[in-house]
């Protein structure tokens, strides 16, 4: 009764399965979102040499999004991303 009623901007891994399943469908599919959600963010605490912790926790999620992304549907290039780790004001 409520299908085809709603529209919503949402990323593409949260719905991937979804669309693969056919139960959302995807309108607008040239445009793409741009600013904050087009991007992960990963605060880390300020310092100028992060620990090996830190650094093998952003290479373990970079490297998860990565091989996700074609299961998304996403272009490897606009995958590709760097990272930036907070180094306080």
């Amino acid at each position: 009764m409520m299908a085809g009623l709603a529209v919503a901007l949402l990323p593409r891994y949260a719905v991937w399965r979804q669309l693969q399943a056919g139960r959302v469908q995807e309108v607008l599919a040239e445009w793409e979102a741009e600013g904050l959600g087009d991007s992960v963010y990963m605060l880390t605490a300020p310092s100028r040499y992060p620990t090996l912790a830190t650094r093998t926790l952003i290479d373990f999620i970079r490297m998860h999004l990565e091989r996700q992304a074609e299961s998304w549907g996403q272009s490897a290039k606009r995958q590709a991303t760097t990272s930036k780790t907070a180094t306080g004001p």
